[in-house]
């Protein structure tokens, strides 16, 4: 967030993966995380409807391609 300008609150940003059973390996929930993280600080709407967010960042906050 930082290397996109984006600064965060001071407090504890809690992430909850469902479903807790299954092993999170490897970054590809890294854009679907940053989206959330994005929606609930304000700098994007909140999306009403179901979407799935399945993508590696960068370190300096660009989408890696695949």
């Amino acid at each position: 967030l930082h290397q996109v300008g984006i600064e965060l609150p001071n407090q504890k940003v809690l992430v909850y993966l469902k479903p807790g059973d299954l092993s999170k390996e490897g970054s590809h929930l890294d854009l679907g995380i940053f989206h959330a993280i994005l929606q609930v600080l304000g700098h994007i709407p909140l999306i009403e409807k179901k979407y799935f967010f399945w993508g590696e960042l960068e370190l300096n906050g660009k989408i890696r391609e695949t």
